[in-house]
């Protein structure tokens, strides 16, 4: 069993000027071949994330191994395990407006994606994990077949920009919430992941990623934390970073 976030399937919808494949797409897990789908996007245009993704699904076949694949979208809310607590793409926002001043987003941001609170993530793998333990996973799907969604709710990555500008505006930290709209070379330096790289950038933080978890609600997932959860992901993760500088 393998995670993997959906940046796998997303568009470029700023270096392509808005015609990338994929935009207008929605993919359900339990009815689209997800698998063959990332294969025509790796040929087109290679993605080290999707490219790690297909070689553990293609030696699992190749071995004869099962596998699974997790793919989840934005990942939100503070962990309570003993190690790493926050996840990628807020806290990324989040230091991108303490070194913007304000808020920021890459275009418009209108591209769309899925999220679920890291709580709700961490029950789907428990069920994951004992149905394999139990049952051998006779209730997931593998292989090609075996590529599970967890979005529980759908954003733009303006509300993202929104809501890292409200939680900083109440935390006293800036004076204006308003969200500004920069260039993809510019986020690419605000929105620092590692290295100032503006394709990861653009799958990642500025993408089309619009995802339906159908397999994941078959074997008892129920996901809980709703827009309450989701507003206060954003204050957790500022006062995580305000903490650490």
């Amino acid at each position: 069993m393998r995670a993997y976030m959906t940046s796998n399937l997303g568009d470029r919808p700023i270096s392509s000027g808005g015609s990338s494949r994929g935009g207008a797409r929605e993919f359900d897990d339990a009815t689209d071949d997800i698998y063959g789908y990332e294969k025509q996007l790796e040929a087109a245009t290679p993605y080290v994330q999707r490219a790690t993704e297909l070689g553990v699904v293609g030696a699992g076949l190749e071995l004869e191994v099962k596998t699974l694949v997790i793919m989840s979208g934005l990942v939100y809310g503070r962990g309570t395990g003993a190690f790493n607590r926050s996840s990628i793409q807020i806290p990324v926002y989040v230091r991108a407006a303490l070194a913007a001043g304000r808020a920021v987003v890459v275009g418009q941001g209108s591209g769309e994606w899925d999220h679920a609170h890291v709580e709700d993530l961490a029950e789907l793998y428990r069920i994951v994990l004992e149905d394999i333990l139990q049952s051998g996973g006779r209730k997931l799907p593998t292989g090609k077949q075996g590529i599970v969604f967890s979005g529980n709710a759908r954003h733009t990555w303006r509300e993202v920009a929104r809501g890292v500008g409200d939680a900083y505006l109440a935390a006293g930290r800036i004076k204006d919430n308003t969200v500004k709209s920069v260039g993809l070379e510019e986020g690419a330096k605000l929105f620092n992941i590692g290295v100032e790289d503006a394709s990861a950038v653009e799958l990642g933080l500025c993408s089309n990623s619009r995802t339906v978890s159908t397999i994941a609600r078959d074997p008892g997932w129920k996901p809980i934390k709703g827009q309450g959860g989701w507003s206060k992901g954003f204050r957790d993760d500022i006062d995580t970073i305000l903490v650490q500088i």
